[in-house]
This record gives structure tokens, C-alpha cells and sequence, in this order.
């Protein structure tokens, strides 16, 4: 393995303060430039568009220093709109709304900082509670949020990469990340080498409880901090490999980290521990340290409102300066995602059937005509009917999407031929009972198949005696 210390960052905290105006921290870069952190995490925190003209300056400054900029837009960037519990809810009448006016917010930065910024990651911990008792994103509109904003930035074709929105893993909810995003790959039916992201986004906190036993997540032993943060990730790239074992991308690391709340020795020590073991772990393209400034907990390099340089300053800063002292303002894609296949001359006519075209990207679907086979579930579904699709063998690694939205059932993209199958289409009340009509009208190029079941062992029978449910008759 390659020992890479070029790869870290720091995350900014709020980079606007109450008052709306630049935080200290990043108005002086010297806080941050002398930490010999190479890539800043920007978190786009925007009570409305107007509030960009801050960022400009803050983009420009760092830029200036040559440190790369890693943008962060979640729900964060939406102040003028907010989120709320919308998409915890997998049936919610107004998700695919708000991630339709998320996207574009998310397409509008992207397009200001064009040859500016070059990697963008979406909706932050989209798996945790975040003050509810469910994900905030259930994995279902995580999905169509993900494909959305593929298809709105169009990565590739701007020179960008978009990483999926980093997934909560921590100590306490025993790495969650990785069971959600088993469930994303589960209910997005992505071909392999299709999923509508270029990195994957991970956050991981582990050995934080003094009082946890040796062998445990919690402990705070270095030995046990190298042993669980390698059970973690390769647990969720494991989760990966399964659903797309010849991904060329990889794991930005965008949170980890420790408080000083046990001593400011101990945050030091575990941020080295911990530094010097992704240094030197190929899967992971970027990590950025939480966080520059204490807060109401002690993550930070400093001490709050930038009193002093803690001694997990002086540990990281020694780090960088001993092994990656140069900084450039260059992004290497190369180096973040590995060496890519990309095909030479035509792209259009010289692809091997079915190979995907990496120079194009991964969710633009420039590849030969693929079909791609959704079931529309009833619109009050409670689960059971999704549970009857699963129970019949049919999930993400056999090409079917489940959905609820006939909007998104008969969303296409580039170079695909989508097939829908509803079921129950009186459940969604149209005059004839029929979604036919609906789809004729609003989406022509979907092809529909309807089916009526007097409950969901009927479909999971049914769906097992037909090996091609999508087949229009007639």
C-alpha cells in the first residue's frame, strides 16, 4: 500500500457566523494554512442564494494558499426551503419536490465555482436521526437523490466528481453507514459500474469511551482504534464490492476524529494513531479531520473562538509538515480514484456491449440500450408489498427498482429503456382505475405492464412464475 499524507484535510466548521458574517477562522486562512491541511471541507450553510457572495471570498482565499476545496451541500444549503422530516417518511407527497429544488440549489454552486471547485459531496449523514427517530433520508429517497443529482450536475461532463453523501458510522450505532447503504444498493437496482456517484462518503467515530472494555468499538486503546476502524471500512467495502465488485471508485473519509474532553494528550494521540493508519490505506482517497474549532464539544485543533492551538495541532501539523509538505491547488483524479479504463476513439461505436464508458462516468448511461425494470408498489404500501418483492428473489443485483412515485417509476435517463410494472393501479385513484393513461400522457417512452393482486403473497407467487414480469402482453 501506498503511503499517501496529501490526502488530508480539515473540516471548516460553520463557516458563516450569527451575524451572516465569514467566521474568524476562515477570514484569517493562516488558522488553517499553517496546520499543512491540503483540502478544506466547505460546508455550504445558505439561508438563501444571496449568501453566496461569502463563499466567493472564502473560495478565492484558500484557493490562494493552495489548499483544495471540498464542498459540502446538504440540506444546509436549503435554509430558504428546509428539509424538516420530508424524507424520512419513504412515502412522503413531497420528497421528490424538495430533492428536485435541492438539486438545482446543488447545480447552481457547482456551476458558480466552475474550474474552481472540483468535488462536491451531497446530503450530510443522510442515515442519521438527527433529532427524530428514524434516518433523516430514508434510503429510499436517498436513491432518487442520488440519481437526481447525477443527472442534474452531470459530473463528467463538467470536470467535477459528486460523492454520495457521507454515511453516519460511529462506535454507538455499531457502523450503520454500512447496513444503509446495503439498502440503497438494494432498492436502487444499479447495474455494476452505474451507481450515480464517483466516491462514496463515509464518516467514522470510534474509540471515544474511556470506560469501554479492550475489544470493544468504544475503546479507546490504539491497538483497538487500528482494529475497529478497519472492521468499519471494510465492512462498508465490502458492502461495495458485493453490489459492484469492479467500481473504480473509493471511500472519502470526509469525518473523523476525537474530542479533548478526556485530555488534550489523548485527542493528540489518537488523531496520529489514526493519521498514520489511513495514510496508508488505498481505499480511502480523501480524509478530513473534524474539526478547526472547538464548539460545544471539544473536536477542534483549537480551542473555541480560536483561543489558542491545542496539542492536537502541533500532532498534525507535524504529520504534514514531515510527509506532505507541498501543496498544490492541481486536483489529481488519477490519484483519488485509481487509474480508470478509458476507452479510446469513438465512444459511441468502439464500446464493448455493456462496458461502461469511464471517461463519460458512471449514471450517464452512454453504453449500449440497457432495460431497466421498475415495480410501482401501492401508494399506501406499509412494507408488506415491498417485503413481497424481496421474498421473490427480485432486489438491487437483479436490475429492479422499487418505488412509490409514478414520477419517479417513469423517470428515464440517457441511453435506457425503462419498463414499469404497477401494481394495484386502482390504489392511485384515476378515473378508470388505470395508470396507463397517466404514463401515455406524462412519460410515453415508459412501457407499462398492470397487474391487480388480492394480496402481497399473491405477488410474491406471482412475480416467482414469471420470469419476466416486465413482458407487455399482447
Amino acid at each position: 500500500m501506498a503511503t499517501d499524507y496529501s490526502k488530508f484535510g480539515l473540516e471548516a466548521n460553520q463557516p458563516i457566523d450569527g451575524s451572516g458574517n465569514i467566521a474568524a477562522r476562515l477570514r484569517n486562512p493562516d488558522y488553517i494554512a499553517n496546520s499543512g491541511a491540503h483540502w478544506l471541507r466547505l460546508n455550504f450553510v445558505l439561508p438563501n442564494a444571496s449568501y453566496l457572495d461569502r463563499y466567493d471570498a472564502i473560495v478565492d482565499t484558500f484557493l490562494g494558499r493552495n489548499i483544495k476545496i471540498y464542498a459540502a451541500i446538504g440540506h444546509d444549503a436549503c435554509g430558504d426551503f428546509w428539509l424538516g422530516d420530508t424524507l424520512r417518511d419513504p412515502n412522503s407527497s413531497s420528497g421528490a419536490d424538495w430533492i428536485q429544488r435541492y438539486a438545482q440549489r446543488f447545480n447552481q454552486i457547482v456551476t458558480r465555482y466552475k474550474g474552481k471547485i472540483f468535488l462536491y459531496e451531497a446530503f450530510n449523514e443522510p442515515n442519521g436521526w438527527q433529532g427524530g427517530s428514524s434516518a433523516i433520508v430514508h434510503p429510499r429517497w436517498f436513491v432518487y437523490m442520488m440519481n437526481t443529482l447525477y443527472q442534474t450536475v452531470k459530473p463528467r461532463q463538467n470536470g467535477i466528481r459528486l460523492i454520495s453523501g457521507p454515511l453516519e458510522s460511529t462506535w454507538v450505532n455499531d457502523n450503520e453507514g454500512a447496513r444503509y447503504l446495503d439498502q440503497v444498493y438494494k432498492l436502487g437496482g444499479w447495474a455494476p459500474g452505474e451507481v450515480p456517484w464517483d466516491g462514496l462518503g463515509y464518516h467514522v467515530y470510534v474509540g471515544e469511551d474511556p470506560g469501554a472494555p479492550r475489544g470493544t468499538d468504544g475503546s479507546t486503546d490504539p491497538a483497538d482504534v487500528i482494529q475497529t476502524y478497519d472492521a468499519f471500512v471494510s465492512r462498508v467495502w465490502s458492502v461495495t464490492r458485493r453490489y459492484d465488485p469492479d467500481a473504480a471508485y473509493r471511500i472519502f473519509l470526509s469525518e473523523f476524529g476525537w474530542t479533548s474532553d478526556i485530555s488534550e494528550e489523548f485527542q493528540a494521540r489518537q488523531i496520529q494513531v489514526a493519521m498514520d493508519r489511513i495514510a496508508g490505506d488505498d481505499r480511502i482517497a480523501l480524509a478530513m479531520l473534524f474539526c478547526t474549532e472547538d464548539f460545544a464539544k471539544k473536536y477542534g485543533l483549537y480551542t473555541e473562538g480560536m483561543g489558542r492551538p491545542k496539542q492536537a495541532f502541533t500532532a498534525y501539523r507535524s504529520l504534514m509538515q514531515t510527509h506532505a509538505p507541498q501543496r498544490t491547488r492541481a486536483v489529481d483524479f488519477t490519484r483519488l480514484e485509481g487509474v480508470l479504463d478509458i476507452p479510446s476513439g469513438d465512444e459511441q461505436n468502439d464500446l464493448q456491449e455493456g462496458r461502461v464508458p469511464w471517461s463519460i462516468g458512471p449514471g450517464l448511461m452512454k453504453h449500449p440500450v440497457q432495460r431497466r425494470g421498475v415495480i410501482l408498489l401501492p401508494p399506501y404500501d406499509d412494507g408488506r408489498w415491498a417485503r413481497a418483492v424481496l421474498d421473490a428473489g427480485y432486489h438491487g443485483q437483479s436490475g429492479i427498482t422499487l418505488c412509490w412515485s409514478p414520477g419517479e417509476a417513469g423517470l428515464q435517463i440517457a441511453g435506457e429503456q425503462r419498463l414499469v410494472l404497477v401494481v394495484n393501479p386502482v390504489e392511485w385513484s384515476t378515473p378508470d382505475g388505470s395508470m396507463t393513461p397517466w404514463f401515455k400522457k406524462n412519460m410515453p417512452a415508459v412501457l407499462v405492464r398492470e397487474e391487480t393482486f388480492l394480496s402481497p403473497s399473491a405477488l410474491t407467487a406471482w412475480l416467482r412464475a414469471n420470469p419476466d414480469p416486465f413482458k407487455i402482453q399482447g
